[in-house]
């Protein structure tokens, strides 16, 4: 993708201080559909953040570094803490077992930013340990504008929940955001489209689950 990270198209759109509510819907249906098709296959990403997602000079995003993602199944129990630090779930940071409502945390971090267009806590001036750990015991989450549609902070508070169970799937912001899109004809004048459906029938599943065959193999010929 030749426009690099989203963060960087972030940084040049507060630059210029241009708003376009398109790009940000648009993105965060695009990023929302590949975590529900993700999900739906039993894998977690682990790695949402503006700097996963890639961003191209045809305004297209993609969600990246599925390299990292990792199954839910139970013979795959995922506690190690992996992901970009200030977008991590409580539970990734606590180091307890966590599932794909710990990328839906991630998620709320990432509205936030397409909101107020900065890095989460951009603006405190703290150590950053400190700052984890506020967001490990729920005191601590990034703001939004105030400005922001009612909807849309209640959408990101709610994915930033400190229960992962009640945060909601990536189907159902799915769901949520559709209605609020732009129709196809006024897609033209600002095509930032989402090119992740065909995630649908991502190959990635197989792989893992070729993994966790090979696994259990290895570790049966070992109990006989």
């Amino acid at each position: 993708m030749d426009g690099g990270a989203l963060r960087t198209y972030l940084d040049s759109r507060r630059r210029f201080r241009t708003r376009v509510e398109l790009d940000t819907l648009t993105i965060a249906h695009a990023i929302a559909s590949a975590l529900a098709a993700l999900h739906a296959q039993g894998l977690v990403h682990r790695f949402v953040s503006s700097l996963s997602v890639l961003w191209s000079s045809t305004r297209i995003a993609k969600l990246g570094n599925f390299v990292l993602a990792k199954s839910t199944s139970p013979d795959v129990v995922l506690t190690q803490g992996v992901g970009a630090m200030f977008w991590m779930a409580p539970e990734v940071i606590r180091g307890d077992y966590y599932d794909t409502s710990a990328d839906m945390y991630s998620f709320g971090v990432l509205l936030t930013e397409l909101d107020t267009l900065l890095p989460p806590y951009g603006y405190l001036r703290q150590n950053h340990f400190v700052t984890m750990d506020q967001v490990s015991k729920g005191l601590l989450r990034p703001e939004l504008s105030a400005t922001c549609a009612p909807w849309y902070r209640d959408l990101a508070l709610n994915c930033m929940a400190q229960d992962p169970s009640l945060r909601p799937t990536a189907a159902h912001v799915c769901a949520l955001l559709e209605p609020k899109l732009s129709t196809p004809t006024r897609l033209k004048s600002g095509q930032v489209r989402s090119a992740l459906k065909p995630l649908a029938s991502f190959s990635l599943p197989t792989m893992f689950k070729t993994q966790l065959t090979s696994k259990r193999a290895r570790r049966d010929s070992k109990t006989t």
